[in-house]
């Protein structure tokens, strides 16, 4: 809960700050976010409904005042003048009809209305409850009664046959305090109907003020929902720009491109994993580059081994041809020797024969072996050339 009210005030801290927002709601997981927004906007209609509820009970409680109070007691009034007038014709009426049954009725008429007209004047003394009212309500009262007590007079003169009497009465008190009366009614219902009229304006100004403030409270409802709309827009769309450019960069083969990452959200760890496989496809292509540099220098070395193998294969074909020419060189001399050898064996076995002769053949034969001897010498060489060679 504390983590839910943190994250609110920091929304709209964050929101408050402007450019630095995104910052301070990174913090905060997107679900997070979105919760205490639509938190916050919840909030804001309950707010505005609840301002938008006292505005219509303020409308409804003038709009009673007028309906219960103010307008039925100008009917009231009106219908008090009313009797008031139609007891007054019932009465003329008495001077004008013969029949006695005809008499009795309006008598019968102009007795009941005055029970209503007093009955209805008691009930709106009783509903009247405002103090500029009651001196009027008073007013009423006391030419009421100063009119009844003469209408009174009248009619028990009239009772006693008395008409003329009964009419002169009628002339002079009578309608002199009905009239009183009649204005004081007046009176009355000018005062109920300014106060019908003030409650039907403040009615109609309690109306437009509700319109006007909950058209306001509505703007700003609105205004509040776009404010926290963008700044929530912003502080997740910045890091995906941010994450795309990184990613972009990387599929382009610049590996040194960097995010910053301030945040703890879905997007920083986003942020963080593109940073981390940067960093493993830096190393990787580092490692690449190093075994390729490694491979180039070992292709150079083989190169000049090859170069310098060339070389020594050269050097020994050269030498293999020389060793051949001392071996054909030294077949020879060995088939010499073989064919100078036969020819001493030769000699040798005619040397017998040839006794008499053997002083010149002793000096052929120690000629001959001088000659082997030195063949015998140039083959040493030879082969001591071939171990040269050879080790």
């Amino acid at each position: 809960m504390r983590g839910a009210h943190a994250a609110a005030h920091d929304l709209v801290a964050g929101l408050s700050a402007g450019r630095n927002a995104p910052m301070n709601l990174n913090r905060y997981k997107i679900s997070t976010r979105l919760a205490c927004a639509f938190g916050f906007m919840a909030l804001l209609v309950l707010v505005l409904g609840l301002l938008a509820l006292r505005q219509l009970q303020a409308v409804q409680g003038h709009f009673q005042t007028l309906q219960q109070q103010h307008y039925p007691q100008v009917v009231t009034v009106h219908r008090i003048k009313a009797l008031v007038l139609d007891s007054a014709s019932a009465i003329r009426n008495l001077f004008v009809i013969v029949s006695e049954p005809e008499t009795r009725r309006q008598l019968q008429r102009v007795d009941r209305l005055t029970q209503e007209s007093e009955a209805l004047l008691v009930q709106l003394q009783q509903a009247s409850t405002q103090s500029e009212a009651q001196p009027l309500l008073e007013a009423v009262r006391q030419t009421g009664q100063t009119y009844l007590a003469a209408r009174k007079r009248m009619l028990d003169t009239f009772a006693e046959g008395l008409l003329n009497e009964a009419g002169l009465i009628l002339m002079r008190e009578v309608e002199r305090d009905q009239l009183l009366h009649l204005e004081a009614l007046e009176a009355l219902i000018a005062l109920k109907e300014a106060q019908m009229q003030a409650s039907g304006s403040s009615v109609e100004a309690a109306a437009n003020s509700a319109l006007a403030q909950t058209g306001l409270m509505l703007a700003v409802a609105v205004g509040m929902a776009l404010w926290l709309a963008l700044g929530l827009v912003r502080s997740i769309q910045r890091p995906l720009a941010e994450a795309g450019a990184l990613a972009r960069s990387v599929a382009a083969g610049d590996l040194t491109a960097h995010a910053p990452n301030q945040g703890r959200d879905e997007i920083a760890a986003l942020l963080d994993a593109l940073g981390e496989m940067q960093a493993r496809l830096s190393h990787i292509v580092a490692g690449a580059r190093q075994g390729a540099e490694t491979l180039a220098a070992a292709a150079a070395q083989i190169a000049a081994d090859n170069a310098d193998l060339s070389a020594r294969t050269e050097s020994q074909a050269s030498t293999l041809e020389q060793t051949a020419a001392s071996m054909e060189e030294l077949g020879a001399t060995v088939r010499a020797n073989a064919e100078r050898a036969r020819q001493a064996q030769a000699l040798t076995h005619s040397a017998s024969a040839v006794a008499q002769r053997g002083g010149e053949v002793v000096g052929q034969v120690v000629s001959t072996m001088g000659e082997i001897h030195a063949s015998s010498r140039r083959v040493a060489d030879i082969i001591a050339v071939i171990d040269g060679i050879a080790f």
